[in-house]
């Protein structure tokens, strides 16, 4: 039976050699613009294909080189053959498969979402033509002449840093303003730009095609690239290396030279736009483009250097198979056969790829959240929790099932189950019975004493600890301002008073007596207000205690503002501690739960605590901005107009202090209390049902 004909497009190129030293070759569709690698047995059977008949062609390649194949090998190029559309297809049989194939790639809207919404590119310009134009000019660039001058600019450069380092970090900070951010994101789109003709260029220098240059969007995060798919045609992978490592290069050199510039330049905004590229490039390619494992310049520079191509998936498919073996005892064979060296390199490699994919596309979803709609942020997460974690674990659960006789027949399946027991366990018994939150030690009586008006100081305050009675008068203030006002008041109340009392002998006071009267009674509470306020200047003592100065230079005859605070009065007695616990977390406590307070202050004892008080509903503005996270704290809040106010539901909880030592000071510290006991799945189901209620909620 004669086999199909393959298409007549399609150009074979020799290859970099494979790690193990086999050689390799390319297929190349220049109608997609796609290229297959291929190893040696499937370039045999290609290179004999005008032989009619698949068993002559076995036969030849048996007899003619070292390989020895039979008619698996044929029927697998066959397949790969297919599955690629590489060969001509007519007749019915053709036409079924087409429409098979076409049947097979239509997705529905949700898997067309995932795919595109995960990565998608923009070709924005055709490239080829323009870069086979402009190569030559820009062979100095790749000269050793030029690479010298760099580094001598980096000696010059580094010098400068280290010289001016004051300037430089004061520099930095300039950036947190609107002008700065502009300029940090003109930087970014020009060295993008440098990157990406620095690949361009590199790559048309060994003599690859160029075609387009773009942006591609990772997650919905916009990234410049190039299309450099012509690099499987070279046969030195030193060459591939050169490609894949210039556009880190071309940012490292854009670096070197602006920190000389910045160094040289006088200040003005030349200097800073050469300050953001001497610190944006090098920050950037550390951070993301030497990351193996994303697919930017890192991970294909790791791929050529290990001569392994597909590295991501081959990884994958070891640690799939390494998981498998240790996990049921499977004794499949490995998928590839490399050094065991390089396998644990390989099981390794996938396991740390996964963990860092994960951590990167939450992120990204999580600030697409914050930053845009909140429907498209939870979306985003619903997706990719569903296709990075449930559906990968999904698909190996269903080959463990197809695969149960051999786990039934395995001796580890008791080791298996014990695992899985063991895991179970973990997770659904409530083995966490304490909750931990940040709060506060303080007096259970403690008075401020606040000046109620603009006022001075006519009587000194007490000294500092020096113990007050209940009552006993702390100082004396005096406010011109209200003084006036309240003799102003007076005067109105005795003039209305008058004019009442006159009313019956003149006419025009008694037609206005009922509004007389009502301007006597207005004013009348004018003068009761201010002489309550008046009677504020000269604060005592809401009970017996120590007062304790707040502000030492505050001496007799001193002016301050109003609502200055001059000092506090404590009782010592008892003590409480204050704190604020999430929503989630108020379910596991009760009154009468007892735990423990943590000072923040080296030296302070450990406090002994009862839960005394909960209150009944949730807050929006804390008591002290020192529980903020901006100040240390735990409870995530925003300062506004110097309130702490915070946007999820928080619940104040009181603690007494039972028994407790000479406590001296308000301190901050951590609680432990023990509350209902808890399991990592009630937990989980909790948290994430009040992270959607709450999110949801919009």
């Amino acid at each position: 039976m004669a086999h199909p004909l393959l298409r007549d497009d399609l150009d074979l190129h020799e290859s970099a050699a494979n790690f193990d030293g086999s050689p390799q070759w390319v297929i190349h569709d220049s109608l997609r613009n796609l290229f297959f690698s291929i190893d040696w047995v499937t370039f045999e059977f290609l290179s004999r294909w005008e032989i009619p008949e698949p068993q002559l062609i076995i036969e030849a390649i048996n007899l003619q080189t070292t390989l020895n194949v039979d008619e698996s090998d044929y029927e697998a190029i066959i397949q790969f053959l297919l599955t690629n559309e590489l060969i001509l297809l007519d007749g019915n049989e053709g036409l079924q498969f087409l429409n098979q194939q076409v049947k097979q790639k239509k997705s529905t809207f949700w898997s067309w979402l995932v795919h595109n919404y995960l990565f998608f590119r923009i070709p924005l310009i055709q490239t080829d033509g323009w870069l086979e134009r402009n190569v030559e000019k820009v062979q100095f660039f790749y000269s050793a002449l030029f690479y010298k001058f760099t580094a001598a600019v980096a000696v010059i450069g580094l010098y400068l840093f280290y010289r001016h380092f004051d300037v430089f970090s004061a520099t930095f900070l300039d950036m947190f303003s609107w002008q700065g951010f502009i300029a940090y994101f003109i930087a970014i789109i020009f060295v993008k730009i440098i990157h990406e003709l620095a690949h361009a260029f590199t790559a048309k220098r060994m003599g690859c095609r160029v075609p387009t240059m773009g942006v591609a969007f990772l997650v919905m995060m916009p990234l410049a690239y190039t299309d450099t798919n012509d690099v499987w045609k070279l046969k030195d992978r030193e060459s591939r290396l050169y490609i894949d490592m210039a556009g880190m290069a071309a940012e490292l050199i854009v670096a070197v030279w602006a920190l000389f510039l910045w160094g040289i330049m006088p200040p003005g905004v030349l200097k800073n736009i050469f300050y953001i590229l001497a610190t944006t490039t090098w920050i950037n390619t550390l951070l993301v483009n030497i990351s193996p494992f994303m697919r930017f310049d890192g991970y294909y520079a790791l791929s050529d250097y290990l001569k392994i191509s597909n590295l991501h998936t081959r990884a994958f498919s070891f640690a799939r198979w390494n998981f498998r073996k240790h996990l049921f005892g499977f004794d499949d064979p490995p998928p590839e056969h490399f050094p065991k060296s390089l396998q644990k390199f390989l099981i390794m490699f996938a396991w740390i790829t996964g963990i860092y994919r994960l951590t990167v596309f939450l992120s990204i979803a999580f600030l697409v959240y914050h930053f845009f709609i909140k429907v498209v942020g939870i979306v985003l997460f619903l997706i990719e929790i569903i296709w990075f974690i449930a559906l990968p674990i999904y698909s190996e659960i269903v080959i463990w099932l197809k695969r149960k006789d051999e786990i039934n027949a395995n001796p580890k399946r008791h080791r298996l189950l014990f695992v899985l027991f063991l895991i179970l366990f973990i997770i659904c018994f409530p083995f966490d019975f304490r909750v931990r939150e940040a709060g506060i030690l303080k007096p259970e009586l403690r008075y401020y004493i606040y000046a109620p008006e603009a006022s001075k100081l006519l009587v000194a305050l007490p000294a500092h600890g020096n113990s007050i009675n209940e009552g006993q008068p702390i100082t004396q203030l005096s406010s011109p301002e209200l003084d006036k006002a309240l003799a102003i008041a007076k005067q109105q109340e005795q003039l209305y008073s008058w004019k009442i009392s006159s009313a019956a002998f003149d006419t025009d006071l008694r037609m206005n007596l009922q509004s007389n009267i009502e301007l006597y009674l207005m004013a009348q509470q004018e003068v009761l207000s201010l002489e309550v306020a008046q009677a504020q200047l000269s604060p005592k003592a809401p009970f017996s205690g120590k007062y304790y100065e707040l502000f030492p230079d505050l001496l007799e005859g001193d002016w301050m503002g109003k609502g200055a605070k001059l000092g506090v009065v404590v009782n010592a007695k008892d003590w409480l501690v204050e704190a604020y616990f999430p929503e989630e977390e108020i379910t596991r406590l009760s009154i009468g739960n007892r735990g423990s307070f943590f000072p923040e202050t080296a030296g302070n004892q450990v406090q002994y605590l009862k839960l005394i008080s909960i209150d009944p509903t949730p807050i929006k503005v804390l008591t002290d901005h020192i529980y903020a996270t901006q100040m240390g704290g735990t409870v995530v809040a925003k300062i506004v107009d110097q309130k702490a106010i915070t946007d999820r539901a928080y619940y104040r909880v009181m603690f007494s202090v039972e028994p407790h030592t000479d406590l001296k000071m308000t301190q901050r510290g951590h609680l432990v209390v023990f509350a209902k006991p808890e399991s990592m799945l009630t937990f989980g189901i909790r948290h994430f049902g009040s992270l959607f209620r709450r999110e949801l909620s919009f």
